[in-house]
């Protein structure tokens, strides 16, 4: 799944596409929430690049778990999933 949250900190849409192409528009997420998201996802991109031992996951942990959240109330269920999800967060 390809999710495209195309805009900054407001309640605009998001689209998602499914495994077919087939496009797709959910309701937007309140300013605020969209705001902690977006922050969470550009933080875990630069995570690799923490070199202290253990950091990365640390950070990472709190994070994945706030993004799946997020990401479950706003798409589709994709709790049996093993297909990978891509966030692409634009401003």
């Amino acid at each position: 799944m390809v999710v495209i949250v195309n805009h900054g900190a407001t309640d605009g849409p998001t689209v998602w596409i499914d495994d077919e192409g087939n496009i797709h528009v959910q309701p937007g997420w309140q300013p605020d929430t969209f705001a902690d998201f977006a922050t969470a996802v550009r933080i875990l991109a630069q995570t690799p690049g923490l070199k202290k031992p253990g950091l990365a996951k640390s950070t990472n942990k709190e994070l994945v778990q706030f993004v799946k959240k997020e990401l479950a109330t706003y798409l589709p269920s994709q709790e049996n999933s093993q297909e990978p999800v891509v966030v692409v967060v634009t401003t």
